[in-house]
C-alpha cells in the first residue's frame, strides 16, 4: 500500500477513536413533567407529582409554582421546592406547594427542573382533587 493511503488511514483512525468517545458518552436526557392531578392535603396545601430527569451525579432542584383562580378577589398562589441527587433515570417526585388556600378543581402549574448552570421547563393546568 502507499504511503499516501497508510496517512490518511492513520488520520480517518485517529479522527474515528476521538468521535467515538464522546458519542458514548452523551449527557443522559433531562426534562421536567407535572402531573395532571394534584392532591388537596389542606386547604394552604396540595401534593404535586412531577416526573424529574437530570444527568447522573448532579445536583438537581424541582420548582413548583401553582396558582388558581377564585370566585372573587385575586388569584391564590402556592409555591413549593424540592432537592434532588440525580440518578440519570427519570425519577417520580411529590412537590408539596404551599401557599393558596387551594379549593378542588383546576389550577395552572409551571415547573422547573435545575440541575449545574441547566434548567428544564414545564406548565400545565392541573386537577387538585
Amino acid at each position: 500500500m502507499s504511503s499516501r493511503f497508510m496517512a490518511f488511514l492513520a488520520v480517518c483512525v485517529a479522527a474515528l477513536a476521538l468521535v467515538v468517545p464522546s458519542a458514548l458518552s452523551a449527557p443522559a436526557a433531562a426534562s421536567v413533567q407535572i402531573g395532571k392531578n394534584a392532591a388537596l392535603l389542606a386547604p394552604a396545601q396540595i401534593a404535586v407529582p412531577v416526573v424529574f430527569q437530570c444527568p447522573q451525579g448532579a445536583a438537581g432542584s424541582v420548582f413548583v409554582l401553582v396558582s388558581q383562580q377564585q370566585p372573587a378577589g385575586p388569584n391564590t398562589t402556592g409555591f413549593g421546592f424540592l432537592a434532588v441527587t440525580c440518578t440519570g433515570s427519570k425519577q417520580t417526585l411529590t412537590v408539596l406547594v404551599n401557599g393558596g388556600p387551594f379549593n378542588l378543581g383546576p389550577a395552572f402549574a409551571s415547573a422547573e427542573g435545575v440541575w449545574g448552570a441547566s434548567f428544564a421547563f414545564d406548565s400545565r393546568v392541573i386537577t387538585i382533587g
